[in-house]
């Protein structure tokens, strides 16, 4: 299995646990998967920016884990294990739901980020929509904004991904990874698609089922 597939299926068993009772998410973050870049923002001092790599206990063992930060303010140490909870979106603790759609369509832009640019341009992406989702989306200005690091590329990446939001829809569910006085993160699962060898047993059941409605109704003329 790739790690790919590694990482989708420990997102999607993470929601599994939520959606299931099973809310408590033991974390572990040991480094940035692709490096980081020096920001100073309106809403922080100067920090270190990028995708962090480290492990979830989803019942079955700790396994791999892709992340980025949600709350600016809190703190966290790498190498150390937080107990986090899942906040489903429009609880007091969850993201709202024009940010979860928002995020979803993010991931769904942005695809496989394999780059420190892509990385960087996308904590502060998300950062954005965070704390200036209800205006325009810009690295440069609202509540959120750079003041400085961040360079041409990463500005630029977070302008494109901006620029496309509105014509993209969502393929991702986002949920809050929420912690009370340590950082908080995000977990995002690829929504399922069918299978073709599913979708066609389905459209050949309706078919049918079509079909037998048409032969009762002929039986009754």
């Amino acid at each position: 299995m790739t790690l790919l597939a590694r990482l989708n299926l420990v997102a999607a068993s993470l929601l599994t646990a939520f959606a299931t009772g099973a809310q408590a998410a033991p974390v572990i973050l040991t480094q940035f998967s692709l490096g980081s870049e020096a920001i100073d923002t309106s809403l922080s001092g100067t920090v270190n920016v990028g995708q962090f790599r480290g492990q979830a206990d989803l019942g079955k063992g700790m396994q791999d884990f892709l992340t980025f930060c949600v709350d600016i303010l809190q703190p966290f140490s790498f190498n150390t294990t937080y107990q986090h909870q899942f906040a489903a979106t429009g609880s007091d603790n969850g993201f709202t739901a024009r940010q979860a759609d928002l995020m979803g369509r993010l991931y769904t832009l942005a695809g496989a980020i394999d780059t420190k640019t892509e990385s960087v341009a996308f904590q502060l992406a998300l950062w954005e929509i965070l704390y200036d989702s209800n205006g325009p989306l810009n690295l440069l200005a609202g509540n959120f904004f750079l003041q400085s690091g961040g360079s041409d590329a990463v500005r630029n990446q977070a302008a494109n991904w901006f620029g496309q939001l509105d014509a993209t829809q969502s393929q991702y569910t986002v949920t809050r990874l929420y912690h009370q006085d340590r950082q908080d993160f995000i977990v995002a699962q690829r929504n399922a698609v069918p299978e073709p060898a599913s979708l066609a047993l389905s459209l050949v059941a309706l078919g049918g089922l079509a079909l037998a409605r048409r032969r009762q109704a002929a039986k009754r003329r």
